[in-house]
């Protein structure tokens, strides 16, 4: 078909003022449901927030937020990113196996830091058929870049957001620094999402961990079979199962088991390491990108689930993951992040629960060595006071393990010997509380590992009779 040069001039006119029309109707539809954040209103120093936009339903109605109305600000523009310079990963990415025999697909989203679990733990994340990639912000260290390049993981570089360089909505009553901090990981947590379906789109799962995690033994397999283990009370539409349980030990959970959790989990166990449904994976990245100046991203996940009532979420017990960090990447961030530890994290095997090895009639287990650059028990601990083993034990209830070290210092844990035994005589370091118990209280960089009393039964739930005769023993014969 032929067109006339000028039927042609006449079209483009024409298209030209139909989309002179039609843009800014175009924009006003999208900006009442894009990126938007909530608008806020000063009252009496007080900061007010109404929320608008497909948010708005599910945080109203949620019991999560429930916040003071004032009213709205204008929306901001689309999100854009700016592509970094060069090539937009540092290497080829190498996946293990083809596309089609990837079942897992883990991203670690990493940011510079003084200490990192990094690159120890994505190495031991990967499998046979898993596939492993790191985005990070920031530096990386030459030797983790080494080894990251030894074990064929590819490590692509965080794109800067050119949205977060003009003013930004003020959210949560946070300063300005902090609300373009938590939404810059939010979008970088999107990112990530959509990187890893663009690198392992037929893969049925993926998965997204925090940098500062120690790993335990076997994660991806475990995850793998625990998710083919408990398909029929997962169903065929769950959204998201943790591999992080923030929450203490009751004697109603059962380890080995998947449960269903509260959808208002960003207070017990966040985004530490979060596996997804791949139907899941871009809708939630859409969203995060949608939101991204609302809420922090491990309040905007749960409230997702709050507008899809249709994904159920899971958590597996214990813990596959246990979170490390002590300093936030946010300089004003307050929290006490070396307190933030899941008291059900196991490194290599939780079987031996059951029956703790103990030598004594004081359930002292034996003289075993320590790291500081990663704890071998690495659940809640202080070193700011001298205390005694029965201290120690009460502090670490919530946990089988305790351990004594350089005669004050005290750990927990659910697991211990990643760095190996010494004989019992090594751990000769008095105890500063007075203690005539042989090799009680460890030495420099050595624990002397107790028993707390905390007992598994057969079905793998915590037996409570067994747990609170044992340790009424123990607190006759500890000192």
């Amino acid at each position: 078909m032929q067109v006339s040069i000028p039927l042609a001039l006449a079209l483009m006119v024409l298209g030209g003022t139909i989309a002179t029309v039609l843009a800014p109707m175009a924009y006003a539809w999208y900006r009442s449901s894009g990126c938007q954040g909530p608008g806020v209103l000063s009252t009496g120093g007080q900061l007010e927030v109404r929320w608008r936009g497909p948010l708005a339903h599910a945080l109203q109605d949620s019991e999560l937020f429930h916040r003071p109305r004032g009213t709205m600000s204008p929306s901001l523009p689309a999100l854009r990113t700016r592509e970094p310079a060069g090539n937009h990963h540092t290497h080829t990415p190498t996946r293990t196996g083809t596309r089609g025999q990837i079942q897992l697909a883990l991203g670690f989203l990493s940011a510079e830091r003084e200490t990192s679990q990094l690159p120890d733990a994505a190495v031991r994340v990967s499998g046979p058929h898993t596939a492993v990639l790191l985005q990070h912000r920031g530096s990386l260290p030459d030797s983790a870049r080494h080894v990251l390049q030894l074990s064929k993981i590819p490590v692509f570089p965080a794109r800067d957001h050119v949205k977060l360089e003009g003013e930004i909505p003020l959210t949560l009553n946070d300063t300005a620094d902090r609300v373009r901090w938590r939404s810059a990981h939010a979008l970088d947590y999107a990112a990530l999402l959509r990187t890893l379906v663009a690198e392992y789109p037929a893969a049925p799962y993926f998965g997204v961990l925090e940098d500062d995690l120690l790993i335990a033994d076997n994660f991806s397999s475990t995850v793998l079979a625990a998710i083919a283990a408990h398909r029929e009370e997962m169903g065929a539409e769950w959204g998201l199962l943790s591999l992080y349980n923030g929450v203490p030990l009751t004697e109603n959970i059962r380890w080995g088991a998947i449960t269903e959790m509260a959808r208002t989990f960003c207070g017990g166990c966040g985004a530490v390491a979060l596996v997804f449904r791949a139907a899941v994976v871009l809708p939630l990245a859409e969203y995060i990108e949608s939101h991204c100046f609302e809420l922090p991203v491990d309040m905007l996940i749960p409230s997702y689930l709050q507008l899809r009532r249709d994904l159920p979420a899971f958590e597996y017990t214990p813990s596959l993951a246990q979170h490390m960090g002590t300093v936030s990447t946010f300089r004003g961030n307050g929290k006490e992040r070396a307190r933030l530890k899941s008291p059900t994290f196991v490194y290599s095997g939780w079987q031996h629960l059951h029956t703790p090895p103990t030598k004594a009639d004081s359930g002292f287990v034996g003289c075993y060595r320590d790291s500081r650059s990663s704890r071998d028990l690495p659940g809640l601990f202080d070193a700011g006071a001298a205390y005694s083993l029965t201290d120690c034990a009460a502090l670490c209830s919530n946990y089988f393990f305790f351990g004594m070290q350089y005669g004050y210092e005290c750990y927990c844990g659910n697991d211990y010997g990643r760095y190996g035994k010494v004989s019992d005589s090594k751990c000769a370091r008095p105890c500063m509380r007075e203690c005539k118990l042989p090799n009680a209280c460890g030495g420099p960089s050595l624990n002397s590992i107790y028993w707390t009393g905390l007992t598994l039964g057969p079905g793998g739930q915590i037996d409570k009779a067994a747990t609170k005769q044992a340790r009424a023993h123990l607190q006759k014969v500890l000192c």
